[in-house]
Formats: structure tokens, sequence, C-alpha cells
């Protein structure tokens, strides 16, 4: 039989432990957690719920597809009713080798008697094989035919009369139509009663180890109903299966070209690409490639076919291991560049035989990587893809049962051979149906996405609103605490020394007076800044103007407020604004109670520093700060807020006046470094 051009022997088309301390402890925590949280508790029954369905979801897919496997496509319900049929028995069986494949050529052959199903190499060449059978009667519907012997080309005689052959027999031309198998009617004129012979011949281009198998003669309408389903497999079920193949590929590459998912589809593209090819090899009977390198193309696409599935697996399963690929891939490459050298360099008898064995053995490694893949896969991964989990499972069960009929019993199985296009075309079918948006118009998605960009937008919105409103009351808590703490130290101290002035006795009422004054003072400037600032600098700076202006004309002082319209002021948040207005503050009242001038201006523009948006500048007209010693806490005060929102502080003294100049940072830096700062 010719194992490796016809039905190859093997079907190789398909392509920590909890003992452990880290483990332990990580149990350990987790257990804990669980006591101590009741809401922990029932997150981790639902998780185990939904792991429980997960699980129910997954082993109801499984038993449907085992259902319709066994049950419907199972190969030993479409395999020939046998018993049906009462079969003719060949008498005699010969063989010889022909000098021209022509019923010439049989008449020159030395025929010799030869043993049904014995292996024989058969050179490059023609070859004969002549049986003998005798009928009572010729049958009303003639005799069907089922020819097993393989061979590059074959042409059939009955009675020195031509029954079948199509294309050339002659070498090195020759054509392939001795891989299409079929039932061949000999019609009731070509027989006769008493002892009939057919004459079998067959072209080989390779030389290859083959055996004679019996020819199966039988009454036509008795065999075609038995072996009609069979027939239609290897004859337009071939032709369905190739077509399904090219359609199933294309739109696997559209969705490729499409999709950001790459690597699995590339791949799912490569298995059906290369299975059509395979596909088409048995129906490409005009092939231009002839002798070792037909073989080698041969073993080359059916090679490749096997190693695209542990790849797929491995790519589908989302987690694909570091070496995995290469180490497939490797492998393929050895035994690829070995098939080459024994078929295109060495051309030898047994050349042919040697790289059949090897395509035999990848092909077997190929699979049990495949069922390690998998295997490893759904003991580590809780898979939620059911159908298409459920039909690599049952995949991998006729995998396990091909190995183990091969190492144990040496003998193949027909399951892998009938059902992997089924199988290709289900798992692709159960990946385009979990994906199906994929093939949904260009507005639908926009209007999905659009959908789900309004629902996010809101919810960022409302977190937005959440956090700013936070934000401000943060800011705004902490800023009256350390006001009370300015309280405590500043009119507690004042009021503490007018306490013991009274005690003792010593004080006049003037001095009463002016003491009374700097707390009420004091007092003001404290709950001025305990109030809303407003929401913007623009409202803060006019809160400001409105509170200090009559106080400063009510003191004795000319107060001028100068600011550029022109000026954009910058949007800030309340922790910036707060620390803003709290540093004027502290500049006027300085002014206020330490210049001893008469006139305070306050002016803001734009910054002439491009690192800064506005500069704020406090003047005065006197030079009471500039004779005190020291740096009070006031000074540091400033210094300290100002660096809290990124500013830069001056302070200037000059012969007419000292000046407080405050630089204000952009509103996003200064926002930046506020929250910094606050976290």
């Amino acid at each position: 039989m010719n194992r490796g051009m016809t039905e190859p022997r093997i079907p190789i088309d398909m392509g920590k432990s909890p003992e452990n301390g880290w483990a332990c402890r990580k149990q350990k925590r987790g257990r804990q957690i669980l006591q101590d949280n009741p809401t922990a508790i029932e997150a981790h029954r639902l998780e185990g719920d939904s792991r429980l369905g997960r699980l129910a979801r997954l082993l109801a897919a499984v038993l449907a597809v085992q259902i319709f496997f066994w049950g419907v496509f199972n190969p030993v319900f479409i395999q020939p009713d046998t018993d049906a049929v009462e079969f003719i028995d060949v008498t005699s069986l010969s063989a010889a080798r022909l000098e021209s494949p022509e019923l010439q050529g049989i008449a020159k052959a030395q025929f010799r008697e030869t043993q049904i199903e014995s292996s024989l190499h058969f050179p490059r060449g023609y070859h004969g094989l002549r049986a003998g059978f005798a009928l009572t009667q010729v049958p009303s519907s003639g005799l069907a035919l089922l020819d097993q012997n393989g061979g590059s080309n074959t042409r059939i005689y009955v009675n020195g009369q031509v029954l079948s052959g199509e294309g050339r027999m002659a070498l090195p031309d020759v054509t392939y139509h001795g891989l299409t198998k079929q039932i061949i009617r000999i019609p009731p004129g070509l027989l006769r009663p008493g002892t009939n012979t057919i004459d079998h011949i067959r072209t080989y281009d390779i030389p290859q180890l083959a055996g004679n198998l019996p020819l199966l003669l039988g009454e036509y309408d008795a065999v075609s109903n038995a072996f009609g389903w069979k027939n239609f497999l290897l004859g337009s079920g071939q032709i369905i299966s190739l077509t399904v193949g090219c359609v199933l590929a294309l739109l696997v590459l559209v969705a490729l070209l499409r999709s950001e998912n790459k690597a699995f589809l590339s791949w799912l593209f490569l298995l059906t690409a290369i299975w059509s090819l395979r596909s088409h090899f048995y129906l490409w009977a005009e092939i231009p490639l002839h002798g070792f390198a037909r073989g080698f193309y041969y073993a080359f696409i059916t090679l490749f076919l096997s190693a695209c599935w542990p790849i797929l697996i491995d790519q589908w399963s989302g987690k694909p291991l570091r070496y995995f690929k290469p180490l497939v891939l490797a492998i393929f490459a050895v035994a690829a560049s070995a098939i080459a050298a024994m078929l295109l360099l060495v051309q030898g008898d047994r050349s042919w035989d040697e790289a059949t064995d090897l395509l035999d053995q990848a092909g077997m490694l190929f699979m049990a990587l495949m069922l390690a893949r998998m295997v490893w896969h759904f003991w580590t991964v809780r898979e939620d893809r059911h159908w298409e989990a459920a039909i690599l499972i049952t995949l991998g069960m006729l995998v396990a049962i091909f190995l183990f009929n091969i190492m144990v019993w040496g003998r193949n199985t027909p399951y892998l051979t009938l059902s992997q296009p089924l199988f290709l075309l289900a798992f692709a079918v159960a990946f385009f149906s979990r994906n199906f948006r994929l093939f949904q118009s260009s507005a639908q998605i926009n209007t999905l996405l659009q959908a789900q960009l309004d629902a996010r937008t809101a919810e960022l919105e409302e977190a937005h609103a959440r956090e700013k409103a936070f934000v401000r009351l943060e800011a705004h808590g902490q800023e009256r605490q350390r006001i009370m703490r300015d309280m405590h130290d500043g009119l507690g101290s004042s009021l503490m020394s007018m306490l013991m002035m009274a005690k003792r006795g010593k004080a006049q009422p003037e001095d009463y007076a002016e003491g009374l004054q700097q707390v009420i003072d004091e007092m003001r400037l404290m709950i001025d800044s305990m109030d809303s600032v407003g929401e913007s600098l623009a409202s803060a700076l006019a809160i400001f103007r409105k509170r200090v202006v009559p106080r400063a004309r009510a003191a004795g002082f000319d107060c001028v407020w100068e600011q550029d319209r022109a000026t954009p002021l910058p949007e800030y948040g309340p922790r910036t604004i707060l620390q803003i207005f709290r540093i004027l503050q502290e500049a006027y009242t300085n002014a206020l109670k330490h210049s001893g001038g008469d006139r305070i201006s306050i002016a803001i523009k734009a910054s002439e520093d491009p690192a800064f948006a506005v500069v704020i500048a406090v003047t005065d007209n006197g030079t009471g700060i500039a004779r005190r010693s020291g740096r009070g806490r006031g000074l540091d005060n400033m210094q300290a807020r100002a660096a809290t929102i990124g500013g830069r502080l001056a302070i200037e003294h000059g012969e007419t006046g000292t000046t407080v100049r405050l630089e204000i940072p952009h509103g996003d830096e200064a926002q930046a470094i506020a929250d910094r700062r606050a976290d």
C-alpha cells in the first residue's frame, strides 16, 4: 500500500503544590482575611458559586459535543456495512513488472503468483496486478470494483477491455488520478459466466513499499448501498471539504486583517490554509511537480499541518508559554530538513519509505505536544470559553486514543483522519460566534462605542464631582484647623498678656485699648479666612478687596488696588486659592501693623517670567518691617505657603517702603504641587 501518497499509515494531518511554604502562608492569609471580613466571605461564596457554574457549563458543553460526535458523526456509524454484501472470491492473484503502461505491456509481462496483503517494494516504473475470479452468472446490474491498491496513476482492464483510466501513465510526465478512490462499475457487457480476469496497471514515480491488497468485487447495487457514504466521502466529500476549507481560510484572513488579536488568528489562518492545500493535493491530478519533489511538497504541507495544531492551542490559551512555539518550530525545521535530504538529495530506493517513517514519527510527536499543552492549560486556567474548550477536549481525547492504539496495539484508528475537518470547522464557528461583534457594521460599532463612552464619561464626571467636593471639604477643614491653632497661639497670647497686666494693676487704660484693638483686628482676619474664599482666584481677590480696603482706610491708610484687567487669571483648586488668600492676608496685616506708613498698594498683573502666570505685589510706604530684627513667624508662614503651591515669594526692602511679591505658577502645575503636598 502506498502509505505516504494515498492514505498515511499514521494520520498526521492535524496537525505548584500547596505543600510548599509560600503556598501554605498564602492560604493561611486568605483564610484569615475571610474570617475577619464578612464581605469577603460573601464574595468568596459567590466566587465559589461562579466557579461551580462555569464547571457545570463546561461539562454540559463537553457532554453535548461527545453526544454529537459519538452518536452522529462517529466514523463507526459511517463505515460500510460489509455484512450486507456477498463478495466474490478472487481465485488467483499474480504480479509482474511491466515495460509500458498499456495492454501490450501486460501481454509481454511474465506474471508470477503473489500473496494477498504481502508487503513488496515497488521500484519506480510500471507494475501490473492480475486477479482472476469466477461467475456462475452475470448480475444484471453488473459488478462493483473497489480498488484498494495505490500508485501515482492506474488503468484497469476487464477481460482485455478498458474499464477505467484517466490522464497520462507514461513517466516522467505522469498525472495522479490514482489518488482518487471510488466505486468502479463493471458493466454486464464486459463480464462472462465462468472465469474472468482483471488486469490492474500501476505507475509509481517514487519507489516505495506497498502491499498487494485484494480487489473487492460484489454485486453493484449491494456494494453501492453498503459503501455509498464512504464513496461520497472519498469523492464529492473531498471537494466539499476543500471548498469549506478555502472559504473558512478566507473568513479567517479577513478577521485577521481587521482584528487586533493577530497571534491566534494568524495560526488559525495558517492551519485552515494548509488543511485546504492538503485536501487539494488529493484532487490535483495535474500537479506540475513529479517524483521526489512532489513527495517533498506532500511531506512539507502534512508536517506543517501537524505543527500548527499545538501552536494554535498555545495561542488560544491566552497565555502562550515562552518557549513552546520556538520548540515546535524547531522540531518542524529539523524534520523538514531531514525529509528534504532524504528525498531531494539522496533519492535512493528506500528514501520515500524512510521519509514516510520520519513523517509519521514527527506527526506523533506534534500530537503528543498538542495533548500535553491542552492538559496543562485546563489544569492551570479556569476556562470560560466552554464550546471551544469542549471541542478541544474531545479532540485531545481522540489524540490520546490514537497514541494509545499506536503505542500499545500498533494499529491506527480512523477517528482523527475522518473527523479532523469537522473539529477545525466547529472550532472556527465557536470562535467567531463568541466574537460576533467583529462582523457588525461600522455604524453599529460606532453606536455601541458611543454608548459605552457616554456611560463611562458620566461615571467619570460623577467621580470627579465627588472627588472635587471631597478635596474642597478637606482643604477647608485643614485650613480651619490651622486658623484655630493660630487663634490659640496669637489671640490666646495677647489676651493672656492683658490678663497679667490687669492682675498686676500696672497698665494704663490706653494700653488696654490698644491691646483690645489688636485682638479685634486679629479676630476679624481669622473670621475672614474661615469664610469661603470663592470658587476661583478672581472671586477670592474680589472678596479680599471688599474686606481689606475699608479696614485700611478706617485705620488711616490710603489703600490702592491696581489690577490689570487684560491679565487672565488661571483656574486653581480650592487648596491653592486658600494658600494665596492667606499669603495676601499676612502681607496686608504686616503692612498695616508694622510698616509705620500711611499707604498700602496691592497690584495684580501678568508675570514676566514664563514659568509663572500671575504676580501679586503688596507694597507699603513705611519702614516698619525693614527695621524689625530677624524673621517673624508670619514671614516664614508666607514662604511655606508659597512653596506648597509652587509659587515664589520675595520681600524687597527699599527707602520708600517694603514690597511682598508673590509669583503664582500656572493652574495645572500649582494644583499638582498642592495635591502632592496634601498627600
